[in-house]
């Protein structure tokens, strides 16, 4: 997803605690650690995982959250639509990028 999105022109940031960098980029480790705030923040995690990026999104005000196949559960949707995150789940954001081109 990051190869593909940092291919297509878009300005992306990989965050992970466990890398120190993605092809050649340098990896935060969390997104209170990006040098901007991210207009969307794309998933691509367990489940168990997501529940807490979207309340770090929360926290640092990010509105918008997409969640890749496998990435979503019932308690992170809950979760944002309670507390004012958009969310787009349930399809795969390189198909719905090169579906539109």
């Amino acid at each position: 997803v990051y190869k593909d999105l940092k291919k297509a022109g878009y300005k992306v940031y990989p965050v992970n605690p466990n890398a120190e960098e993605v092809l050649g980029d340098k990896c935060y480790p969390n997104l209170g650690d990006l040098p901007t705030k991210p207009d969307v923040v794309d998933v691509v995690v367990p489940p168990k995982v997501t529940e807490e990026i979207v309340k770090t999104c929360k926290r640092l005000g990010i509105t918008k959250v997409w969640m890749q196949p496998g990435s979503e559960s019932e308690t992170t949707i809950k979760f944002c639509d309670e507390n004012g995150i958009d969310t787009v789940y349930g399809v795969c954001v390189m198909i719905e990028r090169r579906s539109r081109m």
